[in-house]
C-alpha cells in the first residue's frame, strides 16, 4: 500500500492542471470543471468524481438502495402495525389503551388474570354493532364472549347449564 500510495500523491501534486480544469478522482480524467457538481464541502467547491463517473455509480447502487429502502420501511410498519391497527379498528391511542390497562389492574375484565401472566397482551373487546371499546380481555374470554355472539340471553343460558351440571370440586 505505502509505496504505490505515495507515487500516486506525488505525481498528483506534481500534476498542476489549468484552474479551468478538474480531475475525476474515478476516471482520471482532465474535464471542465462544469462538468463536476458542485460540493461546499469540498476545497475547490467540486465534487470528486465526474457528472458520468457519479451517474454511472448511482445506477449500478440504484437496484441494492431500493432493496434496501424496501427492507427498512417493511421493519418500520412490522414495528408500528399494532399502533396502525388499534387506531384504525379502535379509534384508540396506545395512551388511552394504556389509562385503560390502568384502570383495569393490567387484568383481563372477566376472569382477572394479569396481562404479565399471559404470553400476549390483552385483546381489545368492542361492540360489534356500535364499535365501543368496552375493555380489555384475554384470548379465552375474547373467543368466549365472541363464540356466544355477544349474546346475553346465550351467555345465561350458558351459566344455567353450568349451574346444572357443575363438575367443580370447591
Amino acid at each position: 500500500m505505502g509505496v504505490f500510495y505515495w507515487d500516486k500523491m506525488i505525481a498528483k501534486i506534481h500534476k498542476r492542471l489549468p484552474e479551468e480544469l478538474n480531475e475525476c478522482s474515478k476516471c482520471h480524467l482532465a474535464l471542465p470543471r462544469n462538468e463536476f457538481r458542485r460540493d461546499k464541502v469540498k476545497s475547490n467547491g467540486l465534487h470528486s468524481h465526474c457528472r458520468i463517473c457519479s451517474r454511472q455509480t448511482k445506477e449500478q447502487t440504484r437496484g441494492h438502495d431500493q432493496e434496501l429502502a424496501r427492507a427498512r420501511n417493511k421493519r418500520w410498519r412490522d414495528k408500528h402495525k399494532y399502533r396502525r391497527d388499534i387506531n384504525s379498528k379502535y379509534g384508540m391511542s396506545i395512551r388511552e389503551r394504556q389509562l385503560l390497562l390502568i384502570k383495569q389492574n393490567h387484568k383481563c375484565a372477566i376472569c382477572g388474570i394479569p396481562e404479565m401472566e399471559m404470553m400476549c397482551r390483552l385483546s381489545i373487546d368492542h361492540c360489534h354493532k356500535t364499535g365501543a371499546v368496552r375493555g380489555l380481555l384475554c384470548k379465552k374470554c375474547n373467543l368466549a364472549i365472541g363464540n356466544m355472539m355477544d349474546n346475553i340471553g346465550i351467555l345465561q343460558n350458558a351459566i344455567t347449564y353450568l349451574e346444572n351440571y357443575n363438575c367443580n370440586t370447591d
